[in-house]
């Protein structure tokens, strides 16, 4: 089954926003290890990309499905649904 993104049509905006919402969870304290690898990961794959959002990525492509795990990982995170043991998608 395909992750979509949240708005169907960009995988890069959720991705950026779960992305941004984590970084300030961290910062105000949430402990960060559980999302570490898709805080890291997230940050690799919006590198590539210069100027404002959107960037345009085909939600079914294999950057955009990427995106959409790396959001679904960090939207558990940002809900607190994700601990040190939780078996995210990868």
């Amino acid at each position: 089954m395909a992750l979509l993104s949240q708005s169907g049509t960009d995988a890069s905006v959720p991705l950026a926003r779960q992305l941004i919402t984590a970084k300030l969870n961290a910062l105000s304290g949430t402990a960060v290890n559980p999302a570490a690898s898709a805080i890291g990961h997230a940050e690799g794959l919006l590198e590539g990309f210069a100027g404002k959002l959107p960037y345009k990525t085909n939600p079914y492509s294999t950057l955009g499905q990427a995106m959409g795990k790396d959001s679904y990982n960090l939207t558990n995170y940002n809900e607190s649904r994700m601990t040190s043991g939780c078996p995210c998608v990868n």
